[in-house]
């Protein structure tokens, strides 16, 4: 917090600092930290059609690597509905 405070104090004026922080927890942050950053984007968790696209991408790569993964269409669509509340990364791991 005293860097986030500090940031601008040696650059000067005309300076400009950037600072970009992520997480899949921003209630776990501290709130004096949270009121620090001006600007908020909350990115929310993928629909089913952005798993769908998501999960035939990794399954697609997978199968470049010589990784032979065979799903059809009807368990793609089973893996989708399953997979609702998933992040990205869940995804990811899941693949």
């Amino acid at each position: 917090m005293v860097q986030l405070d500090g940031a601008n104090t040696f650059a000067g004026e005309e300076a400009r600092i950037l600072i970009i922080g992520a997480t899949n927890r921003p209630g776990d942050i501290d709130e004096a930290v949270r009121r620090r950053l001006v600007k908020k984007l909350y990115i929310p968790l993928p629909n089913s059609a952005g798993r769908r696209s998501f999960i035939s991408r990794l399954v697609d790569k997978d199968n470049k690597n010589k990784k032979q993964i065979d799903l059809d269409p009807k368990s793609v669509e089973e893996i989708v509905k399953m997979s609702q509340g998933y992040s990205g990364a869940d995804l990811k791991s899941l693949a």
